[in-house]
């Protein structure tokens, strides 16, 4: 049986209310483990969350590892400052390694809605589809293929209806990763997920790669200045197309993919030229997950086409059953 720690990566959100991902703990904690991950530093400041532990870290292990593993041309490192996420990230896949778990589900505290095919119209199907339901299928998906870095697509990321069940990508927010020999360790301190799935793509082998299923999407809070979004700038990007200049660039445009940011500022652009191919390992495990998605996704649609023709039908004044 596949053991899996569910682990939010946090820092500078003390209040609960600031932490909506805590809403998609009654269903996941089903499936395994729930913790915080937080450095000692903020730990104390932490409103609890009851029957949810603090992973935390030591400032002392943080500064050794972010010192060793800086990837930025212009931010500095300073020790007991600002390092992002990803000494977290390090830590929690370090020490679920040392606990035992094969595998481990990353959650960036902000998560508002997860689910099947449309993530922000989960309320319609809530009654039949669970965030459980969702992530049973990425761990099963991720533990039967090369794939180990495996997420979900954020719901701004337009889906065509041909979409694969699991292609090369760049999860971040919400994915699995496996413990074990053969792990990438992570760089920052900004976009580290990123930086983590080019290394899996590029230099992981063929037994590793790194994707996202478009199937299954997520939406977050990103209006706030809360958290680690207060360092971010225009410059963050910087170490992108230093680093992997055949995979990302920067352009000046609309502040993300949905079709109705309004903002503007400095985005990146990213390809997966160069990573290596998805590859089934376990063809009956596959099989079983694949068949389980396709379910999940023909029970979403289904209840999402019923709400939609009921919307149409009381503006026309009508009844649908």
């Amino acid at each position: 049986m596949t053991r899996l720690l569910i682990a939010v990566i946090t820092g500078g959100r003390p209040r609960l209310a600031d932490r909506p991902t805590r809403n998609l703990f009654k269903s996941l904690r089903t499936l395994g483990d729930i913790e915080y991950v937080v450095r000692e530093d903020q730990a104390a400041g932490y409103e609890d969350d009851p029957g949810v532990p603090l992973n935390v870290y030591p400032v002392s292990w943080a500064d050794r590892y972010a010192r060793t593993h800086w990837r930025h041309p212009r931010a500095v490192f300073e020790p007991g400052g600002f390092h992002g996420a990803f000494t977290g990230r390090e830590w929690v896949m370090q020490d679920a390694e040392r606990r035992g778990y094969d595998l481990v589900l990353q959650l960036d505290d902000n998560i508002t809605a997860f689910g099947p095919v449309d993530a922000l119209r989960t309320s319609h199907y809530r009654d039949i589809l669970q965030p459980v339901d969702s992530v049973r299928v990425v761990v099963e998906i991720a533990m039967s293929t090369n794939l180990w870095m495996f997420g979900a697509q954020l719901t701004a990321v337009q889906r065509p209806e041909s979409a694969p069940i699991a292609r090369t990508g760049f999860p971040y927010s919400v994915f699995v990763e496996k413990t074990g020999e053969g792990r990438m360790p992570y760089y920052g301190p900004f976009e580290d997920d990123i930086m983590h799935a080019l290394e899996y793509g590029l230099s992981g082998g063929a037994g590793r790669t790194a994707g996202l299923t478009p199937a299954i999407n997520y939406f977050k809070e990103n209006s706030s200045k809360t958290g680690m979004r207060k360092h971010y700038n225009p410059e963050r990007g910087l170490e992108l197309v230093r680093r992997y200049p055949n995979n990302a660039r920067l352009i000046e445009g609309p502040t993300s993919s949905s079709p109705t940011s309004k903002g503007r500022g400095v985005r990146h652009l990213l390809n997966t030229k160069g990573f290596t191919s998805i590859r089934i390992e376990d063809e009956a495990r596959f099989a079983l997950a694949r068949a389980d998605l396709e379910h999940l996704v023909k029970i979403a649609r289904e209840r999402l086409d019923l709400e939609a023709r009921k919307k149409i039908a009381k503006r026309a004044g009508r009844t649908v059953s």
